[in-house]
C-alpha cells in the first residue's frame, strides 16, 4: 500500500485508528494543504467513520459566447434565389468529370455564405451554471418575468403586488437553496 501511495504522490491524512487499533479507512490526497481537518467518529459497524473537512469550492464554468441564427427574421426568398443560381451555375454547368466531393464543397460553401448574408445573427452567452438553481426555481423565475411583463403592460396595482410577492418568495427560496 505504501508503494501505491508513493507511486501516485498521495499523502495519507488519517492517522487515527478506525477498527480496534488499526488504521483501515484512509483519506488520501495529492494536495495535503486542502485538508482542513480529519476526524474519526463511531460508526454503525465495527469500523469508525472518517470525516474529512476539505477547503475546496465547486468550479463554475461559464459557457463560451456563441452565435445564434435568427431564422424568423431571415430573408428566405433571397436564400431560395441563391440556391436557384447555385443549381444553374454549379450543378447543371458542372463538367461530367466533376467529383462529388467538389460539388458538395461548392454547395456547402455557397449555402453557408447565403445564410450569413440573409439571416441575422446574435451572440448569446450562457449564465453561470450554479448547482442550487433547480428546475423549480427556474420555473418560478420565468413566472416572475411573466408577472413583471403583465404589470408593466397593465400598470395595475394588483399585478404589481403579485410580481413583488413572487419576487420576494424567489429571493427567499434562492437563499435557502444556496445555503443548503
Amino acid at each position: 500500500m505504501i508503494d501505491v501511495l508513493q507511486e501516485h504522490n498521495l499523502t495519507q491524512m488519517n492517522h487515527n485508528p478506525t477498527r480496534m487499533d488499526n488504521i483501515l479507512d484512509l483519506t488520501c490526497t495529492t494536495n495535503p494543504d486542502l485538508v482542513k481537518h480529519v476526524s474519526v467518529h463511531p460508526g454503525m459497524s465495527d469500523h469508525m467513520v472518517v470525516i474529512s473537512e476539505l477547503d475546496i469550492s465547486a468550479k463554475q464554468t461559464k459557457k463560451q459566447p456563441r452565435e445564434v441564427l435568427l431564422y424568423k427574421k431571415g430573408n428566405m426568398a433571397a436564400i431560395t434565389d441563391d440556391m436557384d443560381k447555385l443549381l444553374d451555375e454549379v450543378i447543371l454547368a458542372a463538367p461530367p468529370d466533376a467529383s462529388v466531393e467538389h460539388l458538395w464543397n461548392e454547395f456547402k460553401h455557397r449555402l453557408t455564405d447565403s445564410i450569413k448574408r440573409n439571416i441575422p445573427q446574435k451572440m448569446v452567452t450562457g449564465r453561470w451554471d450554479v448547482p442550487w438553481m433547480t428546475k423549480l426555481i427556474k420555473r418560478k423565475i420565468r413566472q416572475k418575468q411573466r408577472l413583471y411583463n403583465r404589470a408593466r403592460k397593465t400598470g395595475k396595482d394588483k399585478d404589481w403586488h403579485r410580481f413583488r410577492a413572487l419576487r420576494k418568495h424567489i429571493k427567499s427560496i434562492l437563499k435557502e437553496a444556496h445555503d443548503n
